[in-house]
C-alpha cells in the first residue's frame, strides 16, 4: 500500500512513514467519499486472500459537497443527515471508517529524492528528514495550521498537507453521524491503494490513473507500479469545465513533465469514464479502460443486489481505495 490515512493526527507535528506494512493483517473499513452530489461508501473486508464487499452504496447530497462550507453548521447537519441515511440502510455499520479530504483542500506535492535508487537505513533517512524541511520551507509560518504526512516511495517523496481544521471537521461530521473514529486521506493515494490492492498494474511499465471528479482532473504517473507524480488540472487551470479542455490541459502537463516516456496504459476513474476514454485514447494512442474497483472481489452472493452499485463502479473508486489503505493501517 501507498501510505497510510495519517492526517488525522491534527494535533500532532508532521508523520513519516513508509510504503508497506509487511505481514500487517488485514481488517474491515469503511471509506467515505464525498463527491459533487453525491456520498458513496463501500465497506470492505477480507477472506482466504481475497477483498470481500460488505456494503456499497451512495446517498444524494442537498448540495454539492464543498469543504469551505464545513464551518456551516446547518451545511453540515444537511451531510450529517445524508451519512445517516446511507448507514441506516446498511445496518448502521462502518467499522474503521476514512473519509477523503476535498481535493480543493489538500496539497499532494511530489518530490524528487535526495538520495535515489535502492538506498539503505541511512540512505532512506536522508530522503525523510529533506522531505519534512522541504515541507517546512513550503509551509513556513503557516504550518502550524495544518496536518501534515511525507510519504517516501522507491520513485519519489510526496508532501500532503491540508488544514488541520479541514481534518477535525471531516471528522466530526462523520462522528456526529455514527461513525466516529474516522481517519482522513487524500483521492490520489486512495486510488494506488486501490490499484495496488485489486492487482491492475502491470508493474513493469508507465501507467496513469485519471480521475475526473466535481471540477478538476487528477492524474497519477505509476512506473513499475510505483507512484511517482500526482498532478491536478482544474476548470480555474484551462478556465473551462469542457471535458475536452480538462483532458488537453492534463496531457499536455504530462506530457511535458514526464519527458516523452513511453506510456503502457491509461485507467480512468470518476465520473465521465468512457468519453474520457474515448478522448484520451484518441489522443495518446494507447489502450484507456475504465477502473472498474470490484472487479475480481468476492461479492459475498449480493452481485444482483448490487447489480446498479456495481455497473458505476469506476465511481467507487476512491471509497474503495479509502477501505483498501485503512485496513492495513
Amino acid at each position: 500500500m501507498i501510505s497510510r490515512p495519517r492526517l488525522v493526527a491534527a494535533a500532532e507535528a508532521a508523520l513519516v512513514e513508509e510504503s508497506a506494512l509487511l505481514g500487517a493483517k488485514w481488517r474491515a473499513a469503511t471509506g467515505f467519499h464525498f463527491s459533487g452530489g453525491t456520498l458513496r461508501a463501500v465497506g470492505l473486508g477480507r477472506r482466504r486472500g481475497r477483498l470481500v464487499l460488505h456494503s456499497a452504496d451512495a446517498e444524494s447530497l442537498e448540495r454539492p459537497f464543498a469543504s469551505g462550507d464545513l464551518v456551516d453548521d446547518e451545511y453540515r447537519g444537511e451531510l450529517v443527515g445524508a451519512v445517516r441515511r446511507l448507514l441506516e440502510r446498511n445496518g448502521r455499520r462502518a467499522p474503521r471508517p476514512v473519509v477523503a479530504v476535498d481535493p480543493q483542500a489538500a496539497l499532494v506535492k511530489g518530490r524528487p529524492l535526495l538520495i535515489g535508487g535502492p538506498a539503505n537505513r541511512r540512505g532512506r533517512q536522508a530522503n525523510l528528514d529533506h522531505l519534512r524541511w522541504e515541507m517546512s520551507q513550503l509551509l513556513g509560518d503557516h504550518g502550524a495550521l495544518h496536518a501534515t504526512d511525507c510519504v517516501l516511495l522507491p520513485e519519489a517523496g510526496f508532501l500532503v498537507a491540508v488544514r488541520r481544521q479541514a481534518v477535525e471537521l471531516h471528522r466530526q461530521l462523520l462522528a456526529q453521524a455514527g461513525a466516529p473514529g474516522a481517519q482522513v486521506d487524500v483521492e490520489p493515494f486512495a486510488l494506488c491503494n486501490a490499484a495496488e490492492a485489486l492487482g491492475i498494474l502491470e508493474g513493469t511499465d508507465t501507467e496513469w490513473i485519471i480521475h475526473r471528479g466535481p471540477a478538476c482532473l487528477q492524474a497519477m504517473v505509476l512506473r513499475a507500479g510505483q507512484l511517482a507524480m500526482v498532478r491536478r488540472i482544474s476548470a480555474d487551470t484551462v478556465r473551462s469545465l469542457d471535458l475536452a479542455q480538462l483532458a488537453d490541459g492534463c496531457l499536455l502537463r504530462l506530457e511535458r513533465e514526464c519527458g516523452g516516456e513511453a506510456l503502457h496504459r491509461v485507467w480512468v476513474t470518476g465520473e465521465d469514464v468512457e468519453a474520457l476514454c474515448q478522448l484520451l485514447a484518441g489522443r495518446l494512442g494507447v489502450p484507456c479502460a475504465p477502473f472498474d474497483p470490484f472487479a475480481g472481489m468476492d461479492l459475498a452472493g449480493r452481485g444482483d443486489e448490487l447489480s446498479d452499485t456495481l455497473a458505476d463502479g469506476p465511481a467507487y473508486a476512491v471509497a474503495v481505495g479509502l477501505a483498501c489503505g485503512r485496513m492495513l493501517s
